[in-house]
């Protein structure tokens, strides 16, 4: 063979493997939430309790899961599996709200515990500006924007040479 068709030969096996395997292991990119600071494109400052650049509602009539205690009730019309914060009255007796009341303003008026409505501070999230960075710290992993790109490695090929058979059971079998 000469050498310029061993080449030319050489030069199509190479190509072709290359791209075969531009085809095997192409990478895509997907765009996620970053999972370092949940998204919110904000980093913690290192103040007492500021996550990602917020801290829990400092307002003390704002219901809270992580203040007070909670427990589950059997209510009608909801499910036993929802939590509830009990708040008593001077004579013992007691009103209770559900989680689904969490971020809302829970006060006496008129001898009754009621739900005023969102909270002012935090508009019902449970979370304000945090004092000391106000959330203006950029998260590092993605540059303050919240997402990130990720790669994808997507094999366009599965190449099985053999399957022993009873490897996969089959459906309803014993």
């Amino acid at each position: 063979m000469k050498s310029s068709t061993f080449l030319a030969v050489l030069t199509v096996l190479l190509v072709g493997v290359g791209y075969l395997g531009y085809l095997c292991f192409h990478h895509e990119y997907v765009t996620v939430r970053c999972p370092d600071c949940d998204g919110t494109g904000a980093a913690s400052c290192g103040a007492p309790g500021c996550v990602h650049g917020r801290v829990h509602c400092p307002n003390p009539d704002c219901l809270e899961l992580w203040r007070g205690d909670w427990e589950h009730l059997q209510v009608a019309g909801h499910p036993d599996t929802e939590l509830w914060h009990r708040f008593y009255l001077p004579d013992g007796s007691w009103s209770a709200y559900s989680q689904g009341h969490v971020g809302h303003v829970i006060q006496l008026v008129n001898g009754h515990w009621t739900d005023m409505g969102p909270c002012p501070i935090c508009h019902g999230t449970g979370w304000a500006e945090c004092p000391v960075c106000h959330g203006k710290i950029p998260c590092p992993t993605c540059h303050g924007k919240g997402t990130i790109q990720k790669e994808v490695v997507l094999r366009k090929f599965l190449m099985v040479t053999a399957v022993p058979k009873g490897a996969f059971p089959e459906v309803g079998s014993k």
